[in-house]
């Protein structure tokens, strides 16, 4: 549970230290609390427009209605006054005793219903709620990363313990929830390039824990939407690895919140480029033998390697990489697409294709 701890003690803090059983709003007088949150939907909650998107799911813990038109909510403390909950008819916002009220942080601002200004990022960040007033907190939390279709809420609802919650309740009462998080997997080898063959060993510091894992770059295990199911070979021995294999992985436990996937590239270079070196940055991308998409939308998922020149002047294709990951690839440009000579649009990925900035041969990171 060690991940738990900077959220429950941060909680804590912005609730003015209060004793365990006394609701985050109390102290400020207003009755509210974030019970539940989504930061990465994709088969889980439709928002009146059918799209899946993040949310966040206020409650309402006393024994009168509340209306909540006028307070702020954000995505960056420092910021309280992001976006204003309107009280036009474009969204109910009184909350009953009892009841919730359900925002999505999706940005679209103009549609029907509350819409925030805002997304959630599943690689972790923060939400608050502030008063009218636009400084007064009500309740605040920062998050670490999260997984798809899987919430993180109160267990229960306007507790000071939050859980990662399986099955989502967005607009009811928070059920269940995982008995703690299975550690991620630690590797024998890093990704990187190699010219002779290798065994490598997979271990989780979770006891009990089956570890799960894919040679070919694809999902080692389901556990999102309605197709929950192993995807991949249960770890058994070292996995010798003796051509180029993208390896990843995931640790299972039941009850248990599953670990993140981790994966691994081993890239085994020819005889012939072994000994390549240029005064120029070295770029390796690997599309697992497929065709290279022509929009962004039919991107090719890829698997990336960078070699900079910034500190070594020449270097090697056998140099440690400066940066080494998940992309996709596309065709860029229109009449030009057809030329001999292409050009390509690449974006860096996280490990559930989602954009990830990454700086890149000192360009921004936000430039990928």
């Amino acid at each position: 549970m060690k991940n738990l701890l900077p959220i429950l003690v941060l909680d804590i803090f912005l609730a003015g230290f209060m004793p365990a059983n006394c609701p985050a709003g109390d102290l400020n007088g207003v009755p509210l609390v974030i019970n539940e949150f989504m930061a990465s939907n994709n088969n889980s909650a439709q928002d009146p427009q059918g799209q899946y998107d993040d949310w966040i799911e206020i409650y309402n813990y006393s024994t009168d209605s509340f209306d909540i038109a006028g307070m702020y909510l954000t995505d960056n403390l420092s910021v309280p006054t992001k976006w204003r909950i309107y009280s036009d008819s474009r969204g109910a916002t009184i909350i009953p005793a009892g009841g919730y009220l359900l925002i999505w942080a999706d940005n679209d601002t103009a549609d029907a219903g509350l819409h925030a200004n805002f997304k959630l990022s599943a690689l972790g960040e923060e939400i608050g709620l502030f008063d009218v007033d636009g400084s007064a907190l009500v309740d605040g939390v920062v998050f670490l990363d999260q997984t798809t279709d899987i919430s993180y809420g109160r267990y229960p609802d306007a507790n000071g313990v939050w859980r990662s919650i399986s099955e989502p309740t967005p607009g009811a009462e928070n059920a269940g929830g995982y008995l703690g998080l299975v550690a991620d997997a630690e590797f024998s080898h890093r990704h990187g390039f190699y010219t002779t063959p290798f065994s490598v060993t997979i271990a989780t510091e979770t006891e009990d824990a089956e570890i799960y894992y894919t040679l070919d770059g694809s999902e080692p295990y389901n556990t999102t939407g309605v197709g929950r199911h192993p995807g991949g070979i249960v770890y058994t021995n070292p996995i010798p690895i003796t051509k180029t294999t993208h390896l990843r992985v995931k640790a299972i436990k039941p009850g248990f919140k599953p670990s993140n996937i981790e994966t691994q590239s081993y890239i085994f270079l020819e005889p012939d480029v072994r000994d390549f070196s240029s005064n120029l940055p070295i770029a390796i991308i690997d599309t697992y033998g497929k065709s290279v998409g022509q929009t962004t939308e039919t991107q090719t998922l890829t698997f990336a390697g960078f070699i900079d020149t910034a500190t070594r002047g020449r270097i090697r294709i056998t140099n440690p990489p400066d940066f080494i990951g998940r992309a996709g690839l596309n065709v860029r440009g229109k009449s030009s697409a057809s030329f001999a000579k292409k050009q390509y649009h690449l974006e860096t990925l996280d490990e559930y294709d989602g954009d990830k900035d990454v700086s890149i041969l000192g360009f921004p990171a936000e430039s990928d």
